[in-house]
Order: structure tokens, then C-alpha cells, then sequence
């Protein structure tokens, strides 16, 4: 049996797919962005605040620590993370932490980036905006997810510990240039062991 097709489908295939391709590039870059455009929009409305926490709450698979929201807002700021007026994602920023300056220096205890956007380094270049802008010298995350991305975090500065339930605060070389950090670990956890090898090993690359 003679399964191929005649020439005048084959042209006709041909000439749809040539047709498409301007629409599959259009769409391959509609996730495209610029990272030396990204800023960092603080939001103070309620509405909106919630609308992103919101988001955050419902894409997160892991363990957390849930607080009244208003409680969140009284030490909290709200970062839109944007590139000109497209809205890529979010972070919250809270204070009154006993290791970081009431008011003055902030840690990252959320952080939503939009699927369309993600694997680009947004994150990356809103934290080290954070960072520099809003003095972010520490970052919660789950201790598994700390430690599989420990090297990635150092590059930014942190490579300090503290634990907190099952989860852990990343801290930043400016909190401590000499970290004693052993005494905040779980020892027989073998997972923050490995956490503490990763953050402390070529420290001098942060410092």
C-alpha cells in the first residue's frame, strides 16, 4: 500500500507551516524580557497586596508559616517585581527578625515569579535590586530547597544559616563576616550539614 503523500499536499503543509513560523516566533517571545529593565514597585493598597500574596499562597507546594495577614502587613514591604509595565512577579520583604536591624534591614519571606517568566533570572536580578535597595540581608526558605540551591545564594552574598522550624534563613555576608554558624543547625540532620558545607565552602567569594 502506498502511504506517501501527493506533491500538492506537501506544498500545501510546507507553505502552512512557512506561514505559522512569524506567530511561533511572536509567541516564543512573549516571555522574553530584559533583566537590565527590571525595578522594583512598592505597593501599599490592600487589594493589590493580597491579590499577590494570594498568588503566592496558592503556586507554593511547601511547608509554611502562616500569620494574619494584617499581622504580615505591619512588618512588611511589597514589592511588584516589573520590567517597564509588565507585571513579572512578586516579593515580600519583612523586618523585626532579633538578627537584623528593626527597620532597617529586611529579610525575603516571599517570592512569585510568574510561570511565563521563570528560568529567565528575574529573581535573581529583583533580589540583588532588593539587596541594594531595600537592604535584603536574609532569605526563608525550606531547608531541602536551601540546600539544592545553596551555591546559587552564595553568589549573591549569603552564606550564613539560621533555622526556624523545618525552615531556614539564609544570611547575608554583611550580618556575619565571620559566621559561627555551626550552633544553629540541627547536627543530626544530615541534610543541614551538607547546607552548612555548601554555604561555608569558598566563603572568600562573598566577602
Amino acid at each position: 500500500m502506498n502511504t506517501q503523500l501527493p506533491d500538492y499536499m506537501i506544498k500545501k503543509s510546507l507553505s502552512y507551516l512557512e506561514s505559522m513560523i512569524p506567530s511561533l516566533i511572536s509567541l516564543n517571545r512573549i516571555g522574553a524580557i530584559d533583566n537590565s529593565n527590571i525595578t522594583l514597585k512598592v505597593i501599599t493598597k490592600f487589594a493589590e497586596q493580597k491579590k499577590w500574596d494570594d498568588l503566592f499562597t496558592r503556586s507554593y507546594d511547601g511547608e509554611m508559616i502562616t500569620c494574619d495577614f494584617e499581622f504580615v502587613r505591619c512588618n512588611a514591604i511589597f514589592l511588584v517585581i516589573c520590567d517597564g509595565k509588565k507585571e513579572l512577579g512578586y516579593m515580600r520583604l519583612t523586618t523585626g527578625h532579633h538578627w537584623l536591624s528593626i527597620g532597617k534591614e529586611y529579610c525575603v519571606s516571599e517570592a512569585y515569579i510568574k510561570p511565563a517568566y521563570r528560568g529567565k533570572g528575574v529573581f535573581r536580578e529583583a533580589l540583588k535590586l532588593a539587596i541594594e535597595n531595600h537592604n535584603v540581608r536574609a532569605i526563608l526558605l525550606e531547608l531541602e530547597r536551601a540546600a539544592l540551591n545553596a551555591s546559587y545564594y552564595r553568589t549573591l552574598g549569603f552564606c550564613g544559616i539560621q533555622q526556624n522550624k523545618g525552615l531556614v534563613y539564609l544570611l547575608h555576608a554583611d550580618l556575619y563576616h565571620q559566621p559561627q554558624i555551626e550552633e544553629s543547625l540541627l547536627i543530626d540532620e544530615q541534610v543541614a550539614r551538607d547546607l552548612y558545607m555548601a554555604l561555608t565552602t569558598e566563603n572568600a567569594m562573598v566577602h
